[in-house]
């Protein structure tokens, strides 16, 4: 109401003040220009007030980064790390890497295991940078393909999540894509790889946002692969399909790889197969040269399990009661030659087994 009230105050201070006639020209000249004033103070009012919002959006811009750490940055080089502390940040004063010294296999798998808890994803961190770094040093290469335990994944569809703005090359791209074990996925799916995996990738399972995430990293050409548990969220039978068609192939020939992981059987097959404790390296192992071989699935439910020696002792010796005597030294060799993860499907099978006139059959190998 107050440009009306301010208009009708106008005219009646020139009819009754001024003694001016109000004729049609003055009348409609005074409206226009009260409604351009009015507009014109009201685009005033409206820059003051986003002006306001702005310093307190830049106030808030400051304080992060005056609180957040930069990200740092290696010497390029031959991933390397001598005698380094890491925290997550310094602030962070429960947990820290203590005296990590690692050389990696140039070329070659290097695997990361232990106990939740211990170091392995921080491990990762700290070659990425996001971690920092308190004392030691650290080389590694420029380029870098990471997929994380929790697969960070595009509102795009599943080729535009591969690719990720990388030239596209269909040979290498169906390659990969037949490697993760997508193939059928793809088919189910209602527009194959054209088909939108929607915020973080919610119309997508968690197999299926892993094997997506590792076909990115393995898409890409950086010379380093950092893999923090990609087979967590697997089944047995695509856990080792994809051992067998990445892993156990010339996937990745010439680069350097280091997988983060919980399944025992994969640290014998490793160039380099190291054991985290309390944010510590508590062993390293070598297996130069080392030819790595796919799995094969027989009489097993779960290839996973407990990388603990008296786990894998235990299972040892429970698949020695179920034989006849002669060949309890045969199973039990064949089991820790295969790392002692042989398993039997349930219960009611060792149930059967131990009830059943004829003797059970002599466990496989699982290692072709």
């Amino acid at each position: 109401m107050i440009p009306v009230i301010t208009l009708l105050t106008i005219f009646g201070l020139y009819v009754g003040v001024v003694q001016q006639p109000l004729t049609a020209a003055v009348a409609f000249t005074t409206s226009t220009l009260t409604l351009t004033l009015k507009r014109n103070l009201g685009l005033v009012a409206f820059m003051t007030r986003n002006a306001s919002e702005a310093l307190v959006s830049l106030e808030r811009l400051d304080r992060y980064f005056s609180s957040a750490e930069p990200l740092i940055r290696f010497p390029v080089g031959p991933l390397k790390i001598q005698a380094a502390t890491f925290r997550r940040s310094k602030k962070e004063t429960s947990f820290r890497l203590r005296d990590i010294s690692i050389d990696f296999v140039d070329g070659g798998l290097n695997i990361v295991s232990g106990k939740s808890g211990s170091g392995k994803t921080s491990l990762i961190l700290s070659i990425l940078g996001e971690l920092a770094l308190e004392s030691g040093s650290v080389t590694r290469p420029s380029d870098v393909a990471f997929a994380s335990q929790t697969p960070w994944l595009q509102n795009k569809t599943i080729r535009e999540n591969i690719v990720f703005n990388a030239p596209f090359e269909q040979a290498r791209y169906d390659r990969i894509i037949e490697a993760c074990c997508l193939p059928l996925d793809l088919e189910e799916l209602p527009s194959g790889d054209q088909t939108e995996v929607g915020e973080d990738g919610t119309a997508l399972s968690g197999g299926q946002k892993s094997r997506i995430a590792l076909a990115r990293a393995l898409y890409s050409k950086t010379p380093l692969l950092l893999l923090d548990d990609i087979f967590s969220t697997l089944d047995t039978k695509t856990t080792a399909e994809v051992w067998k068609l990445c892993f156990c192939s010339d996937m990745l020939k010439g680069r350097t790889v280091v997988l983060v992981t919980q399944i025992p059987w994969l640290a014998p097959q490793a160039d380099l197969a190291i054991t985290m404790e309390d944010g510590m390296v508590k062993a390293i192992e070598q297996n130069l040269g080392v030819i790595r071989k796919p799995v094969r699935l027989e009489l097993v439910q779960d290839i996973g399990g407990s990388s603990d020696g008296d786990a894998a002792e235990a299972r040892i010796a429970e698949a020695k009661q179920l034989q006849p005597a002669d060949k309890r030294n045969d199973i039990a060799s064949e089991m820790e030659a295969s790392g002692g993860i042989t398993r039997f499907t349930s219960k009611k099978k060792k149930e059967r087994e131990k009830n059943s006139s004829s003797p059970p059959p002599k466990l496989s190998s699982l290692m072709v």
